[in-house]
């Protein structure tokens, strides 16, 4: 693995990287993990990356939060299907009462603008001071009528897990998953990272260079949608919970929950096929890293990529190709757009929380710009694309943080890029 990893690395300007492939082995379900490291941590420092330092995970944290709602409901703490307000009273949104259930914060149903990266502070109030202030924030739909990816939703899922452990959510993870599993390299405080060796971020400036990240990470308020960092061998063992099903950390019921399609993700993970394989997959952006985690319960096996850099999406494509090669099993679709009708496509502003697209006629074509305060955008915070036509009302938006293009569809009154859904702004 070493060899190819290294010049797939090169090839696509990472700065430093973790690989990883994890399968159980015999009766007893032995984990052999092979490892693969590359680059540096820090352009400023040149440390080289080892197997102990730690990349941030971003939003693959949401599967670990995931965990601890499923534990609680195990428990018979908490009911999925209850409305939020009922356990977390301060919980609300602009307008009537919605009726959001933790079901649908964890499966991005809620209706909950999925970026609001509001900074609340360092202290242990800071998912209570982020949640008090959403009640200035109207849904984007009813919830349980559609989908948007929300990282606010899982801030109100972690705020709803301090509630009922009577603790931080920081504490929450390191008490049910991190010591649980043993893991010596992981954290989510960045005082705690600070005892470890650690990457810092990466992105490309306007000239092409590729520079150190003037931000480390997210907001505490955003922990539960981003905040643990890992190294790749943690996060390996932390995916080997869906391979044994050994009940150290869930019921196998919960398991199964979280493998169930709702509309379409499941609960905390993404839901994909490799041809009829079934993948677990969840991928995660900071400001200038990286993380993707595959895994496959029937082949017993899991594959984890860590990294900075501003390419990093085409090292995954390239990557994860060779892991299903290894596997004899058919490699990741180049993508897959949310089902749905398809309208034709209108210029103008649609939103998202803080984040916007704007949609503009260049001669014959479609330009998008998306504007956002959250990685999704790069470092710049903007993205300009040309959209190509796949079929009518579903287009690519092509960049170079994106590989293969972004799905982009048009409905009657919003867009879908990639899995966030824009309202459209009235005139």
């Amino acid at each position: 693995m070493a060899g190819e990893f290294e010049r797939l690395a090169e090839k696509y300007q990472v700065v430093g990287a973790q690989a990883g492939l994890l399968r159980l082995t015999g009766p007893d379900g032995a984990a052999a993990v092979e490892l693969a490291t590359t680059g540096i941590l820090n352009t400023e420092s040149g440390a080289p990356v080892i197997d102990q330092a730690l990349f941030q995970i971003g939003s693959i944290t949401k599967v670990w939060t995931t965990c601890v709602a499923l534990q609680l409901a195990d428990e018979g703490r908490l009911d999925l299907d209850a409305p939020v307000h009922d356990a977390l009273p301060e919980f609300a949104l602009a307008g009537p009462e919605c009726g959001v259930t933790t079901r649908h914060l964890l499966s991005h149903t809620s209706g909950i603008p999925g970026d609001l990266f509001n900074d609340t502070g360092r202290g242990d109030d800071a998912l209570r001071r982020f949640v008090a202030g959403l009640r200035q924030v109207s849904p984007l739909h009813p919830p349980g009528d559609g989908f948007s990816y929300s990282n606010s939703a899982f801030a109100v899922a972690g705020r709803l897990i301090e509630v009922l452990c009577e603790c931080t959510w920081d504490d929450a993870i390191r008490d049910r998953i991190i010591k649980p599993l043993g893991l010596r390299h992981t954290a989510t405080l960045p005082e705690q990272v600070l005892l470890h060796a650690a990457a810092a971020g990466h992105v490309m400036a306007e000239d092409g260079a590729v520079t150190r990240a003037n931000v480390w990470g997210i907001p505490r308020s955003m922990g539960p949608a981003g905040g643990v960092s890992a190294t790749v061998r943690d996060l390996l063992s932390f995916a080997t919970i869906f391979l044994r099903e050994d009940t150290t950390v869930l019921s196998p019921s919960a398991i199964r929950a979280m493998r169930r399609p709702h509309k379409p993700w499941g609960l905390g993970w993404a839901l994909d096929r490799w041809g009829e394989v079934e993948v677990l997959q969840h991928d995660g952006s900071t400001p200038g890293q990286s993380a993707f985690l595959r895994v496959f319960p029937a082949l017993g096996c899991a594959a984890a990529l860590l990294c900075t850099g501003p390419e990093a999406d085409g090292l995954a494509r390239e990557f994860f190709t060779g892991i299903a090669n290894r596997l004899n099993i058919p490699g990741p679709p180049t993508f897959t757009p949310l089902p749905g009708t398809c309208a034709a496509p209108e210029t103008g502003t649609y939103v998202n929380g803080e984040s916007s697209v704007r949609i503009d006629l260049d001669g014959d074509a479609f330009v998008a710009t998306l504007t956002s305060p959250f990685p999704i955008a790069g470092a710049t915070g903007r993205l300009r694309s040309r959209l190509e036509a796949i079929r009518p009302g579903l287009y690519t938006a092509s960049h170079p943080q994106k590989h293969g293009g972004e799905p982009v569809r048009f409905s009657a009154d919003h867009l879908m890029w990639g899995l966030r859904r824009f309202n459209k702004v009235l005139a």
